[in-house]
Formats: C-alpha cells, structure tokens, sequence
C-alpha cells in the first residue's frame, strides 16, 4: 500500500481548506459531508503528507460518498486506492449500494466507469444569493406528526412521477415506522403549506439547502411550488447564511421555476450508483 489511511479528525479541517484549492463548490461539499458524519472520514495520506480525502454519507443500505486526490497525484493510483478503501469500510459497515456525482468532464467520467458505476441521472447544482421575497400569501406552517400520512404520500408519489418523467426507474415509497420517525427528527426543518385547510406541498430545509420541495400533483401549476422556494430562502436568510443551494434534476420543469426566481445558472451533475454488496 502507498497510502496510509487515518480516520478524520474535526481539528483537522484546516488540513482539508488547505488541499482542495481549485474548485470552492468540492471544498464545500466535502467540509459539509465531513461535518455531517465526522467519524465516516478518511484521510490519506502520502510520505506522511495528506493526499487525500474520502467521506460517506451514513450507514444504511443505499449511502453516497466523495472522495478528493490532490491534483499532482492523480492518474498515478492513488485515486483507486482511496477509492477501494472508503468502498470497503462502506461495505463492511453495512452499505450495499454507493452513489457518488461528477462534473461532466473526461477525467472524472472515466475513472468511475472504469469503477463498474453504472449511470442513473443528471441533475443541477443551484444557488440564490439575492434578496429576501414578500411574506407568502399562503399558511405555511411547521410540520406536525398528524400530517405524516398525508406528507408521505405527497412526497412518494410526486417524486415517483418526476422520476418517471425523466426516464428514471421507480417504485413508491411505502410508509414505515421508520420513516415517520426521521419525519419527528428532522420536524424542525420541515414545512407544510395548506390551502383551504388541505395540504397541497411540503419543503424541507438541511442548514443552508433546500433539500426537497414537493406539491401535490392535482395542485401544480398554481404557484405553491413558487410560494414554497420563497418561504424556504427566506427561513434560510434568517438562519443566517447568505446563500441558498438546492438540486434540480434535469428535465424536471422545477429547474426554470428556480431560474426565473434568480437561482443561478446550473452547475450539471451525473449521478452513478454501483451495488457493492448483496
């Protein structure tokens, strides 16, 4: 082996400011997912000089990952090391499936295909750094454990026809224990938006990103997606950061909703995912 493995360490993040240099959007994914999950990290290191890192998202059956080599070293190995060493701890933990993303560009796209990563979608990386929009016309409301029934089947099922629309397999998501509990966690950061006392969209916030925006299918098109982007940016500025960030999958309409409220140009992402276990 060429590359001595440590786990991360938080007082380590300088380390990691100081190694990713050329690309600000994979500093900061990689300072956020290394927040999120500080005991997945991995660094590598070379000749007792940090080469690399990698991080996965947390333990479940379906987990994605980043990983980042120092410019110099690549196309040297060094890539493939910490690749195969972050697959196996994921693998070992638990994961049987792995996702990862990638500008569309040659290097990138031909070190995961040569992986066994098979393609799954693109989607765009957005940002909203402008003003704070007027208060919303609608009641929006935090959310409550009564409404999960309905919440669950707004989203599954809004998301299962984007999907379908964009030419990506599906299936409904089921409700489950489970998942009504992550709902009760993540309570704080989720809202509903009621129109006539009927719930017609749900927003759900992760720190500075707008994480997932859903309205029910019999009521788009009648500004409640609009009303929910805007809600959400402002709860955003009011938090404190100055910037906002969200994902688009290409070929969802969503994407030109958000560019006409003055989310930037797209940054294209491929999606690729890869089984690792059975």
């Amino acid at each position: 082996m060429t590359l001595q493995f440590k786990p991360y360490e938080p007082r380590l993040k300088e380390e990691i400011e100081k190694l990713i240099v050329e690309d600000n959007f994979v500093k900061e994914d990689m300072l956020k997912c290394l927040g999120d999950f500080p005991e997945l990290g991995i660094m590598a290191y070379k000749d007792d000089i940090l080469a690399g890192v990698g991080v996965f998202s947390g333990i479940r059956s379906m987990t994605s990952f980043t990983l980042y080599i120092k410019p110099e070293l690549r196309r040297q190995g060094y890539g493939t090391e910490l690749h195969n060493y972050l697959t196996e701890k994921m693998r070992v933990a638990g994961v049987k499936e792995v996702v990862c993303d990638f500008l569309e560009k040659e290097p990138e796209s031909v070190f995961i295909t040569k992986k066994g990563y098979e393609r799954w979608f693109q989607s765009n990386h957005m940002s909203y750094e402008g003003q704070p929009f007027p208060e919303s016309p609608y009641k929006i409301e935090p959310y409550q454990d009564a409404f999960y029934e309905t919440c669950h089947a707004l989203q599954s099922d809004s998301f299962h026809r984007m999907r379908l629309s964009v030419g990506m397999a599906s299936e409904l998501e089921q409700p489950s224990e489970e998942n009504r509990q992550n709902y009760l966690e993540e309570a704080e950061s989720i809202y509903v938006l009621l129109d006539q006392e009927k719930l017609v969209g749900v927003l759900r916030l992760d720190g500075a990103e707008i994480d997932s925006l859903a309205v029910a299918y019999e009521a788009q098109g009648q500004g409640f997606g609009k009303a929910l982007t805007q809600f959400g940016v402002n709860r955003i500025f009011e938090s404190g950061h100055s910037k906002v960030t969200l994902w688009a999958v290409e070929g969802n309409p969503a994407k030109f909703m958000y560019q006409k409220l003055g989310f930037s140009d797209p940054r294209l992402h491929t999606f690729v995912k890869k089984r690792i276990a059975l």
